[in-house]
């Protein structure tokens, strides 16, 4: 059985690590076809099972901060603006979407997800802490 892209982490045994919600190819070849699914879901705004994880361990956690990256990403700007978590932050989010209030983007310059350095057009207010891509950074990644 595949399991979701929203990776829980016991906050008890690393206090410093942060939940966190994967982007595409976490689950391996098998979960292509459900990640494609996911896309289409998150690229309008609908919340996929993936984020309904994240919403459920946010609220038994009591925690109100997501992050995700690449398709995460999408994600975690959906259950922020739809009013399931009061901030988030979304690492590389994929061009062209349109990023919540209450969600930090940060991308990579070099990242053709978010469209290097053009994500500014749909995220005006996106940081760009490296030449890179969203591989190569992040917090608790």
């Amino acid at each position: 059985m595949l399991e979701s892209r929203f990776q829980r982490l016991d906050k008890a045994i690393d206090p410093t690590r942060t939940p966190i919600l994967n982007g595409i190819g976490n689950r391996g070849i098998l979960g292509a076809p459900f990640d494609a699914a996911d896309v289409l879901l998150a690229m309008q705004g609908y919340i996929t099972p993936s984020a309904h994880d994240a919403i459920n361990y946010s609220r038994a956690s009591g925690d109100n901060f997501v992050i995700g990256k690449s398709l995460g990403a999408l994600d975690v700007t959906n259950i922020v603006g739809q009013g399931y978590a009061d901030g988030g932050l979304a690492i590389s989010l994929p061009f062209p979407k349109i990023s919540a209030p209450g969600v930090t983007v940060m991308n990579g310059a070099a990242d053709l997800i978010n469209l290097g350095v053009g994500g500014s057009i749909t995220n005006p207010g996106a940081t760009y802490p490296c030449m890179c891509t969203f591989h190569n950074y992040g917090p608790g990644l």
